[in-house]
């Protein structure tokens, strides 16, 4: 899980390199690597399945929005991960008791 969290942590720094610029298949990984098609990425960020093609394919830029969504996706979706290893840990403890 944490190996999981790691390499995570390490597209999403290497989704805007320090000058700006965007990495497109950083993008892509991303959303393979979480499941997500094009079109459920798009349906979370509220834009069409063409512009994470486009995206994903170089033809555009990732708008700066659009990355600061997927962090806070990201985020989110470690915090449920950890709160359920936290009630899985509680239960085993009530059950111990």
């Amino acid at each position: 899980m944490l190996k999981i969290a790691e390499n995570q942590s390490e597209m999403m720094e290497s989704l805007f390199n320090t000058n700006g610029a965007h990495n497109m298949n950083t993008i892509k990984q991303y959303r393979i690597s979480n499941g997500l098609s094009m079109s459920a990425l798009a349906d979370m960020l509220g834009v069409t399945t063409g512009a994470v093609s486009r995206w994903e394919s170089g033809d555009r830029k990732v708008p700066q929005i659009a990355v600061k969504l997927i962090e806070k996706m990201d985020c989110i979706e470690q915090l449920w991960d950890d709160l359920e290893q936290a009630s899985k840990l509680i239960e085993t403890l009530r059950r111990e008791s």
